[in-house]
Order: structure tokens, then sequence, then C-alpha cells
């Protein structure tokens, strides 16, 4: 069994969620937007149709309407879906590191690395990869794009994959049970979005929510 990377963080920069915390665009596209009808229930038991654009290695982006605090102007790369729901990590929420993290030493971390993945699962560790090749142990998530989430393949992990550029460090991600994301589409929640690995290590992730929002909601003529 692979030994999964988790330890204790803490942060200061994501106060409204009241959490303690550390830790992983040029796009262009065609966006859906969401029905704003009544939300469907689903029968107990059962799966809500799956959206026909959702899938492993697409980029969630927050609606402008979207209130709540855990994915207000978010951008989230769903990195699992399928029956048992969907997963992804935030892209753009910033995190500090206040602690030592002695498993980590050879990355020589850079603030601009460390990042707040999402609400559940505060004290798991994930990190996604850019790399031309696979990379030992660790699960591709789309082309150049590697998550990595276990001590064997965080060993084996080359030079060039350790450049700031090239990786980045989550703490947390986002999770949805079967059906709740189809539902929160349905409502206008979100918009989906191709992702690239230019998005994912953007050097300004901030700046991401803004410029793919605009191309979210541009009305082309």
């Amino acid at each position: 069994m692979r030994a999964s990377i988790s330890m204790p963080f803490t942060s200061g920069l994501y106060s409204m969620l009241l959490a303690t915390v550390i830790c992983c665009c040029g796009p262009w596209c065609a966006a859906l937007a969401g029905d704003k009808g009544a939300v469907p229930s689903a029968e107990p038991g059962t799966r809500a149709p799956a959206h026909p654009t959702l899938a492993q290695g697409v980029l969630l982006v927050a609606g402008k309407e979207l209130a709540d605090p855990n994915f207000s102007r978010s951008v989230v790369l769903i990195t699992d879906y399928g029956a048992q729901g969907t997963m992804g990590v935030v892209l753009n929420r910033r995190a500090t590191l206040t602690a030592p993290l002695p498993q980590f030493k050879p990355l020589e971390l850079h603030p601009d690395a460390i990042h707040f993945g999402g609400p559940v699962g505060l004290n798991r560790i994930m990190l996604l990869v850019r790399s031309d090749a696979a990379l030992p142990g660790a699960r591709r998530i789309l082309e150049q794009v590697f998550m990595v989430d276990n001590y064997e393949a965080l060993s084996q992990m080359q030079p060039q994959h350790r450049d700031v550029h090239n990786f980045r460090i989550y703490a947390g991600f986002a999770g949805w049970a079967p059906g709740q994301l189809e539902a929160e589409l349905l409502r206008g929640d979100w918009h989906i979005l191709p992702a690239t690995s230019a998005i994912i290590f953007s050097d300004t992730p901030d700046e991401i929510w803004n410029e793919l929002i605009y191309l979210a909601t541009a009305k082309w003529t």
C-alpha cells in the first residue's frame, strides 16, 4: 500500500473558512452556463445524470453569483470524476507555510508553490507536477500534468520537476457527492472550461479567475 502524504499545517490567508492550512491561464474555450431553473432532486441512492462535459482534467470556474466562501471566485481543477462523486483542487488560493515540512526539503519550497486545495481533508497534501514524461507512481490528470499523492512518487521526482514553475503543493481538496456538482451546474453556480498546464502553473494564480470568467461569460458575435 502506498503511503499518502499527510501532516499538520497552518495558514493565515483563508480566514473566511476559519481553518488552518498549507499546501497545488492564456486559455481559450466555449463555456457552458447552467440552467437557472429549479434543481431536480434525485432518488435516494441514485446518481443524477452526468453533465456531458464534466470529466477529469477540466476546470470549474465559479460563477459571479456564487457566494459560498469556500468557492467564491475560485477555479477548481477536477482530478477525479465518476460514480463515486467528484474531487478537485482549488488552483487560485495561495497559502502560507508556518511549520517546517522535512519531507519536502528537496523541493526547496517557494511561497508561490503552496496553495489551499479546498475545504475537505485539510491534513492531506497533494502535488501537481508538470512533466513531458510519465512520473513513476504519479497519476496523469491531463497532458503534461501529473498528481503526486504518495511518498514513493515524491521521492522519485527529478530535479527538473522540483522547479517552482513545475510543481504546486495543495493542502486539502474540494469534493462533491454523486449528483451534487451536476445540480450546482444546473443552478448556474459553475462554468466549465478546458484545463491546460499553463493555467495550472500560472505565475499569477490570483488573476486567473478574472481571466477565465471573462472568457466564460463573453458574448461572441
